[in-house]
């Protein structure tokens, strides 16, 4: 079976790598194009199992790769019209690596190893235990597990897309790739159905490493990266199918793509269209992170004149929201909806309450085991960019965004009663904060690679003139 689920996974990262290869062009190396490939791939997969259950056909292998192979001939076609080289390497810090002989590179090595062996320990723990948490039987895998005995999105009169079970407006993709793997393994394994999860983490630190190399060394990139995976709560949803985690790395994407789009890598406006797209796919809360992220784009593309340039740039960032007019209509026509079921009447769950503003100071500013602190450190950063005027791109359309965002958790905190209980019992915020933590850090390594460039610079400078 673990075969089965190995070739499941493999499929739509390899039409994932292409879609990659196609759209940025021999502009990005093979580690950035790999790193970005599963979580398209996988985002594509879902939204076309989706469609295919909403066509009321039943679900089957064969009929779900159809569109990828052909999408995949008309990539590979466009790859070789375009000359575009499939496998961009660049070894240069490999074959520096292997050279050199020094405390450095022995130091690089073993957080090589550091890193690879908390990979390992997240997929053995992955793959040793079942799928246990409640939330993540009642909110996705008892779902996936009926879309699986049905063969499809189970809309049958009696309990139409399987409301009776758990948060049923929920999006289907955490659901869907469950029944994916399930169906390659023909039963569903409460352990193996959950061998999509860790691999999302495996691609965000594949893809932090290949960020931080464009401006630092080997040596800070693995420090980046360790840092990043070795937050405990991330470690424990890296090993559940829960959602919170991967809308947070889809999150991640788009603001990435973005920050590449608004420092004139104008192939990087589809990407950050696509993850922007697929996040909305993953969980209803990525709907605040999108739509702050489309007014914070045409504040760019107005402000800083980029009509001047490339008028179809808009057009290249929304075409990918085309793909969820079906998925936004099924929902809206049959009342399925996007809020959570559990707040009940909006009128009757409005209220203010103070004692929350306590508990999300305390967790932001004390709590540590959770790298809660990453928070008040961009804080930190945020203000000694802005005292020194450095960093104005960064700070209004990178970090805004994911100010609104955060704030739309804040203001549920404290003016509703269901969020404010859950506040309370004190695991709400921590499933919220996985779903911005990688963009908090991500913005995080920009402020501090800034400062550190900063600081370099003057450096420099005092050196040059002899103080």
């Amino acid at each position: 079976m673990i075969v089965n689920g190995i070739i499941a996974i493999l499929l739509p990262t390899a039409f994932g790598y292409l879609a990659t290869t196609a759209l940025l062009q021999n502009n990005s190396r093979f580690l950035e194009r790999l790193s970005l490939s599963y979580p398209l791939g996988t985002g594509f997969l879902t939204m076309i199992m989706f469609y295919v259950g909403l066509m009321r056909i039943p679900f089957n292998i064969y009929i779900i790769l159809l569109p990828m192979i052909a999408v995949s001939i008309y990539m590979i076609y466009y790859i070789k019209k375009k000359n575009i080289r499939l496998f961009n390497l660049q070894m240069d810090g490999f074959n520096t690596f292997l050279r050199e002989r020094s405390y450095k590179q022995i130091l690089i090595a073993v957080l090589f190893v550091w890193i690879f062996f908390k990979i390992i320990l997240i997929f053995f723990v992955s793959l040793t235990l079942p799928i246990w948490s409640p939330d993540s039987w009642l909110n996705w895998s008892t779902r996936a597990f009926v879309f699986f005995q049905d063969k499809g999105l189970y809309l049958h009169p009696e309990d139409f897309f399987a409301k009776s079970v758990g948060q049923y407006t929920y999006p289907p993709h955490n659901s869907l790739l469950q029944v994916w793997l399930a169906m390659w393994m023909d039963t569903f394994d409460r352990v193996l159905v959950k061998l999509w999860v860790p691999l999302y983490l495996v691609s965000a630190a594949l893809f932090l490493y290949t960020i931080s190399r464009k401006h630092l060394d080997q040596l800070r990139s693995c420090i980046v990266v360790l840092i990043f995976i070795s937050s405990p709560l991330m470690m424990i949803h890296a090993t559940e199918p829960y959602s919170d985690m991967i809308v947070g790395l889809y999150i991640l994407f788009a603001l990435a793509s973005f920050w590449r789009l608004i420092n004139d890598e104008k192939a990087y406006s589809l990407v950050c269209g696509i993850f922007s797209a697929q996040a909305f796919f993953v969980k209803n809360e990525a709907m605040i992170f999108v739509f702050a992220l489309i007014a914070t784009f045409f504040v760019w593309f107005i402000k800083e004149k980029k009509f001047k340039v490339s008028c179809l740039l808009p057009a290249y960032y929304l075409a990918p929201f085309l793909s969820l007019i079906p998925y936004i209509f099924f929902k809206t026509y049959y009342n399925i909806g996007f809020r959570q079921t559990y707040y009940g009447d909006v009128k009757d769950a409005i209220s203010f309450h103070s004692e929350s503003l306590k508990v999300i100071l305390l967790n932001l500013w004390q709590t540590i085991d959770n790298f809660n602190f990453i928070a008040p450190v961009m804080l930190i950063s945020c203000i000694f960019l802005f005292i020194f005027k450095m960093q104005k791109k960064l700070i209004t359309y990178i970090i805004l965004p994911v100010v609104i965002y955060i704030s739309f958790f804040f203001v549920l905190y404290i003016f509703n009663d269901a969020q404010a209980r859950f506040l309370m019992e004190g695991t709400i915020f921590f499933r919220n904060f996985m779903t911005y933590y990688p963009a908090l850090f991500f913005i995080t390594y920009l402020l501090f690679n800034s400062i550190y460039a900063y600081a370099k610079n003057m450096s420099d400078v005092n050196h040059r003139t002899g103080r």
